[in-house]
């Protein structure tokens, strides 16, 4: 699919400045966005860590994956799954064996 969900590693109760526009700059390299949004607190505002991007086509998202996914971008690691809905499920717990 050309659809990946984002999670940045932060620690409990940190801030993430990281919104939308980071996100489409990071992922813009890759492909022709046709979303990248920052899931963002309805109270406070502040990003909540996790977003979703995707693209007009498979072959970007798979290279967005293979050069994004436990790299640091915007000071943080990110992590890059791709998946099949668009339903927003909010960050997987563990990184595996990052």
């Amino acid at each position: 699919g050309a659809n990946l969900f984002i999670v940045r590693k932060c620690r409990r109760g940190e801030l993430d400045n990281f919104y939308d526009q980071e996100l489409r700059r990071a992922f813009e390299p890759y492909g022709t966005l046709l979303r990248a949004e920052m899931s963002v607190d309805p109270d406070t505002g502040n990003s909540k860590g996790f977003g979703f991007v995707s693209y007009d086509n498979a072959e970007s998202a798979n290279a967005a994956l293979a050069a994004l996914d436990r790299q640091e971008v915007g000071g943080k690691t990110m992590r890059v799954e791709k998946t099949s809905d668009e339903v927003s499920r909010g960050p997987k717990t563990g990184w595996g064996g990052a």
